[in-house]
């Protein structure tokens, strides 16, 4: 569903609508083909270094990866559990960090030039930026759900140009909105 990169290269690959991922293929027990949302972690080599698994129960699980981002500053792996409309936060091997319950869903996560994070929240028509201490929303783009000029449907991914411009994917109305930075 989504890839973040971090300052070393490392990358992470979120595998999210639930049970798309499944749990132990190579397993002794072949009904075990229920899947869980996931985080795979690469090097910049691609091998594979760890995965974490959502699970969906209790701190430090999520049902669904529908967006992830790495922090640039501390390197943390901020995975978007959009249907429990929370963020859940791991160091790159894996270990639990915190869960930040949010009020939208969240649908994309990604941090710009200066190490602020910005989460899509999905069907309400807003890109938000949020404190990663405490997740409190400290600003917002966006007019509401639409199609018209400055409003989203369904943002899902975010980047930005060396200009500082914010680039939004919307996938429910395709198409790709440029926010001018002032």
């Amino acid at each position: 569903v989504d890839i973040a990169f971090a300052s070393n290269g490392d990358f992470f690959i979120a595998e999210g609508h639930a049970n798309e991922s499944p749990n132990d293929v190579d397993g002794p027990d072949p009904t075990n083909n229920t899947g869980a949302a996931r985080v795979l972690h690469f090097d910049r080599n691609a091998r594979f270094i760890n995965q974490i698994y959502g699970d969906n129960v209790g701190q430090g699980r999520f049902s669904m990866a529908h967006g992830v981002g790495v922090d640039p500053k501390t390197g943390y792996v901020w995975i978007g559990d959009r249907e429990e409309y929370r963020l859940v936060v791991y160091k790159p091997d894996g270990e639990f960090v915190k869960t930040l319950q949010m009020r939208n869903l969240t649908c994309a996560i990604a941090f710009d030039a200066a190490g602020r994070m910005w989460v899509a929240t999905g069907q309400d028509g807003q890109v938000v930026q949020v404190d990663t201490g405490d997740g409190h929303v400290i600003a917002a783009i966006g007019n509401g759900p639409g199609e018209g000029d400055g409003q989203f449907s369904e943002s899902n991914f975010m980047t930005w140009d060396k200009a500082g411009n914010l680039y939004i994917g919307d996938t429910a109305i395709p198409r790709v909105t440029e926010m001018i930075k002032p």
